[in-house]
Order: C-alpha cells, then sequence, then structure tokens
C-alpha cells in the first residue's frame, strides 16, 4: 500500500516537472532565442527537469533538517509570497 501511495506522488511530481520544463522551453526560451535546434530544445528541457529535481530535492532535505511540521501551512507561505508578486505584474499589463 505505500508503494502505491509512493508511486502516484512520485508520478505526479515526474509530470509536473515536465510540464514546467515545456512551458519554459516554449514559452520563454522559444519567445527570445526561436531557431534553436531541435537538439538543443531536448537539452534544455532535460537541464530544466534535472534543476527542478534538484531543487525540489533540495527543498525536502531544508525542510526535514528546519522541523516543518505543516507542509501544507509552508507551502501556503511560499504560494503566498510568490502569488502576490505574480498577480501585481499581470495587473501591470494590462
Amino acid at each position: 500500500m505505500v508503494a502505491a501511495v509512493l508511486a502516484a506522488a512520485m508520478s505526479s511530481f515526474d509530470s509536473f516537472m515536465h510540464s514546467v520544463a515545456t512551458l519554459y522551453q516554449t514559452d520563454v526560451h522559444n519567445r527570445f532565442w526561436p531557431h534553436t535546434t531541435e537538439r538543443c530544445r531536448l537539452l534544455l528541457a532535460r537541464i530544466v527537469t534535472a534543476a527542478l529535481g534538484c531543487f525540489g530535492t533540495g527543498m525536502a532535505l531544508y525542510m526535514a533538517a528546519a522541523g516543518v511540521l505543516s507542509l501544507w501551512d509552508t507551502f501556503l507561505a511560499i504560494v503566498g509570497a510568490v502569488a502576490g508578486v505574480l498577480a501585481g505584474r499581470m495587473k501591470s499589463r494590462h
């Protein structure tokens, strides 16, 4: 049963990492460097995926070492700090 829960969590996180790598590559990188080769795009997607994996692992180790009691409260604090900046950025565009 524990293996099934871990497999589901890993599958969801894997999909998230690939989605973010694709989003960055198509929406950000191709906007500024539209004439890159397919090989360069694949390498970039792999680098972004690896960087996200390292970041997620680092954050998990930090939270374990810092003694975070509520992952949900920490998540909401981080999203609150980031979302406010993004909302202000989006409002200034219109």
